[in-house]
């Protein structure tokens, strides 16, 4: 059975050997894993390119996630690692 760490593990994983420091989808992905996985420091460059620390974001994030196609679930559940990943920085 696939557990919720073991799939954020893949996810983190798979999104670093993309490098696609300019696609905001494979950022998303990395620093969503990151976050819930609470490793800051596998995060930081991908929220930093995200704009993660913007007042703003949440608006942002939901707009570009929409705009990709992503259902509001996985853009809940990817916003929500992102958020955490960007609390554990501070």
């Amino acid at each position: 059975m696939l557990t919720a760490s073991g799939a954020s593990e893949d996810a983190l994983a798979l999104s670093q050997q993309l490098k696609l420091s300019d696609d905001y989808a494979a950022n998303a992905v990395q620093a969503a894993a990151a976050g819930h996985l609470g490793r800051a420091d596998n995060a930081r460059m991908a929220f930093e390119r995200l704009g993660a620390g913007r007042a703003d974001f949440n608006v942002t994030f939901r707009k570009s996630m929409s705009a990709r196609h992503f259902t509001p679930e996985m853009s809940d559940l990817l916003e929500i690692g992102v958020l955490k990943a960007t609390a554990q920085k501070s």
